[in-house]
């Protein structure tokens, strides 16, 4: 019909979808955290922690921190999706907390440098091959340290170390581990001293992130709000409009459905955080989740992309003390708007035509290319949901401008016998009358569509 109708649908929140040029922009709205109740669960609660993905396993490491004030573990556990697995490997670093560690995917090993479990300091370096550690000795090496910042650059494959604390000495040197030795490296620019920082490797832009951290002793700095980007020769400062704020003890995590970093958390001079960034390369955006897992320091913060979640673990927790609950931070299921206009408007049921011919346009951002054939369907009829979705015949389809709008269509048909027939099962529907038709589907990376367009019944 002429007059098209539209339904537009997001589960959880409303969203009002921004376009900026071919870039389809969705809000904060679109994330929220949600508290996974977990059969099992890392014992004793602890903060001062790093997991990391393991993606031959498909599991979430964790190893370490510290259950209460200078303490530390050294206690190894997995995170599968659901619940946490302890592992028992032959050997094991010494305990420890306020260390760091990276997934180092050229080699399929986890790197884990430093920490400390008072009052020893470390400066060691192990791996970890999925079944047991490995101390690995090498000629060269930062000096012992703690709150320092680790990344692994998966392009030129070396674990990038920055910062970190030293006997009250805040650090700012760089070095670089390509699995056999450690390297300084000397960068014409590079960000001040600094503790408690955090950096992650972006992998669609091929730099390595850092944002924030502070310094020892009030009076030198601190905590700060910048960014910088380190691309294997030089440090960066990066000038954008937004930034989450000064703040230390924060997390990063890489999120590679979306390409962009997601950072959570930290202190500040006006107290403990509870807010969640994005970063694009260009700026920071807030997201506005619903929930959130509330005031603490110290948790660990990894991309899931099995649940293609980040999740979120432990901490220290003002008021509760020592935390060991999972969090996941997940991006909402949604459908976008689809135009469907369904051809011919009528259907002559006394007709032996075979066909319904449909076109379908998304809005800007979105291509029809992208559209997963098997997956369109029809899905409601006048309100009703089809126990038996109508699926689209896999050929004829085509892609053009039929309604000329300078905006591409797909062309699908469906059994316009199959539709008839519902006539046939007491949905009601009355000749001569529109009749709403329902069409969903997704696209190749699972978005959801869904659009409406009426027909009318005739007999003739």
């Amino acid at each position: 019909m002429k007059e098209r109708k539209h339904s537009f649908l997001i589960l959880f929140f409303f969203v009002i979808s921004t376009i900026l040029g071919s870039q389809l922009v969705f809000p904060a709205s679109d994330f929220d955290w949600v508290k996974i109740e977990t059969p099992a669960s890392p014992e004793p609660p602890r903060s001062y922690i790093q997991t990391v993905y393991d993606p031959i396993n498909e599991k979430i490491v964790l190893f370490g921190g510290s259950p209460y004030n200078d303490v530390g573990l050294n206690d190894l556990w997995e995170y599968n999706g659901s619940t946490w697995e302890q592992r028992f490997p032959l050997n094991s670093p010494s305990t420890r907390y306020a260390y760091n560690m990276v997934y180092d995917s050229n080699r399929n090993v986890i790197v884990l440098f430093g920490g400390e479990d008072w009052p020893t300091l470390y400066g060691d370096t192990w791996e970890y091959d999925g079944n047991t550690w490995y101390k690995v000795n090498t000629a060269h090496s930062p000096i012992s340290r703690a709150h320092f910042a680790l990344a692994y650059d998966s392009k030129r494959n070396v674990v990038v170390l920055f910062g970190g604390w030293h006997w009250y000495v805040d650090q700012g040197d760089t070095w670089e581990y390509d699995g056999t030795d450690w390297i300084q490296r000397s960068p014409a620019n590079s960000p001040c001293e600094r503790q408690q920082v955090t950096m992650v490797y972006d992998e669609n832009r091929e730099v390595v992130v850092l944002f924030g951290g502070t310094r020892q002793y009030a009076g030198q700095g601190g905590p700060f709000n910048d960014t910088w980007e380190w691309d294997g020769t030089n440090w960066t400062e990066i000038q954008p409009q937004q930034n989450p704020g000064a703040r230390y003890y924060h997390q990063m995590t890489y999120n590679s459905d979306n390409n962009k970093v997601i950072l959570h958390g930290g202190n500040s001079l006006s107290g403990i955080k509870v807010d969640t960034w994005e970063y694009d390369g260009v700026d920071w955006t807030k997201l506005n989740p619903e929930t959130t897992p509330g005031k603490r320091t110290g948790f660990s913060f990894s991309y899931y992309p099995k649940n293609k979640s980040i999740v979120l673990f432990g901490g220290h927790i003002p008021g509760h003390g020592w935390g060991n609950d999972t969090w996941e931070l997940i991006q909402t299921v949604h459908e976008i708007e689809a135009i469907i206009d369904i051809k011919p408007e009528t259907l002559n049921i006394k007709s032996k035509g075979k066909r319904l011919t449909t076109y379908i346009e998304l809005p800007g951002g979105y291509a029809v290319e992208n559209i997963d054939l098997s997956s369109v369907a029809i899905v409601e009829v006048k309100g009703t949901q089809l126990v038996d979705p109508i699926y689209a015949e896999s050929r004829p389809t085509s892609i053009g401008d039929y309604d000329g709008d300078g905006i591409a269509d797909l062309m699908i048909k469906f059994s316009r016998r199959q539709l008839v027939k519902l006539k046939r099962l007491h949905l009601g529907l009355g000749l001569n009358k529109d009749i709403d038709i329902k069409i969903s589907g997704k696209l190749n990376d699972d978005t959801k569509f869904s659009g409406t367009d009426s027909i009318r019944l005739i007999k003739k």
